[in-house]
Formats: structure tokens, sequence, C-alpha cells
């Protein structure tokens, strides 16, 4: 009988250890990449880089990546909408954009496919903004990373007809709180391009397929050799830019 109540124990511990050690972090990601802008110049490569890049999250273990190209402000936004629910049943949220960007006034807006800009003014109108992003991710259990495969020399704000108001609100700011486990990476430091490379890609997502889901490495170390991989490719010319705070136990969740 006790010989019996000493296997059943032995079992039942088997089966939570096995449970505990068989779970695993839910992760999503939604890829945006806009090309075909159909009233400002297009950006050649941000098609292919968002498919590049949602193929890496793919084979990198995650459990659900949407693809998304070529988005209106309307299918844009329903995108943004859609993902934050994916967000909220998740521990790890990615956000992945490639296309135009523009920052005014200390904020930023990614934009969609039909945004007109003539006005400075029409900005947080016919952008979305980063604010709307991280709020979207803000229900991730463990960790949200945005990226922004943009240019932030702000060529396209330059040709825009400045209004005597401010186009951008406070409320447009990004302003990342510490410690909450969010980090936003740009390609770029603020006021420079994001280069592109000869095979149809930017360097900044040639650098992030080559580094995302290499073995043994976090992802404080993967956003560092991405950093370093386009400095090297661009001869210095583009530094991509990371914000944001990531706990310790959390840095093994993309990899």
């Amino acid at each position: 009988m006790r010989r019996s109540i000493v296997i059943l124990l032995i079992t039942c511990l088997t089966i939570l250890l096995g449970t505990s050690g068989a779970y695993a972090e839910r992760k999503v990601a939604l890829v945006i990449g806009n090309s075909d802008y159909q009233r400002i110049a297009g950006v050649g490569t941000a098609s292919a880089d968002a498919s590049l890049l949602a193929e890496t999250f793919r084979k990198s273990g995650f459990d659900e990546v949407t693809l998304r190209q070529n988005l209106t402000l309307s299918t844009m936004s329903d995108a943004l909408t859609e993902f934050a629910v994916k967000a909220n049943a998740s521990d790890v949220a990615v956000f992945c954009y490639m296309g135009h960007g523009v920052e005014l006034g200390g904020a930023q807006f990614l934009l969609p496919v039909d945004a007109a800009l003539a006005r400075d003014f029409d900005l947080p109108n016919e952008g979305i903004s980063l604010n709307r992003v991280l709020g979207a991710l803000k229900g991730a259990g463990r960790l949200r990373l945005v990226i922004v495969g943009a240019s932030r020399d702000n060529t396209i704000a330059a040709s825009m007809t400045r209004s005597t108001g401010s186009a951008a609100s406070d409320r447009d700011q990004v302003n990342l709180p510490p410690n909450q486990d969010t980090v936003l990476a740009f390609a770029s430091t603020a006021g420079h391009p994001a280069l592109n490379a000869a095979d149809g890609h930017s360097q900044f997502a040639i650098a992030l397929a080559k580094f995302i889901g290499k073995p043994g490495v976090d992802l404080r170390r993967v956003l560092g050799m991405v950093r370093d991989e386009v400095m090297q490719s661009t001869n210095h010319r583009q530094s991509p830019y990371v914000y944001g705070v990531i706990k310790a136990e959390n840095l093994e969740l993309i990899r």
C-alpha cells in the first residue's frame, strides 16, 4: 500500500514537472509592408522586406504571423485593431513596419499608401501614430517589440505646406514608460535615412533576418548585432536605434 502511494506521488510529480517544462509563451506578430504609395514616392523594398521578416518570425517559432501589404489608412487601422485582440491573448507581441514614416514636432507616424500629406496639419489624420501602435500591443503579457523600418530624414515632411498651428499634439509624442518590457527599434537615428542593399532589401531588414532567431542569442544582443551589421554594411551612414527597457528574464523570449 505504502509502495503504491509512493509510486502515485512520483507519477503526479513527473506529470506536473512535465507540464511546467512544456509551457511555451504564445508569440504573435503583425508585419506590414507599404511600398506602393498612391500620392507620394513609393518605397521599393518595403513589401519584400516585410515578406522576408514575416518568414523570419515564422521560422523562429512564432505561433501566429500576419503579413499585410500596401494598406490604406482604413485597412491599416483595421489590421492594428485586429492585432490588438491577438496581442491581448499573447505573451509576446511584435509589430513590424516597413514603409514611409514621418516625425514632426516630436511625434512619429507611419504612413498608409493613400496618405497625401499636402499640409503638416493633415499628418495626425492621415498617418498612424506610434503611440497607437504601442497601445495596441500593451495587452501582451511579457514583451512588446515594435520595429520601424522607415527613414527618419523627413524628406516627406520637407515637402508639406507648413501651417501656423502645430500638426501634432502632446498625446502623439512617444514616451515609453520605464520597466515595461516595451522596446522600440528604429532602422536609423533621427534625421537619417534607411538605406537599401543591391538585392532589393533594406540593410535593416537583411540584418534583422540574419540575427532574429539565432540560437543562443537574446533580444538585447540581437538588436546590438543588427546595429553593428547595418553600420558596417553602410560604412556608418546608417545606425539603428533602440528605445526601451527589457527585464533580464524576458530577454530570451525572441531568439
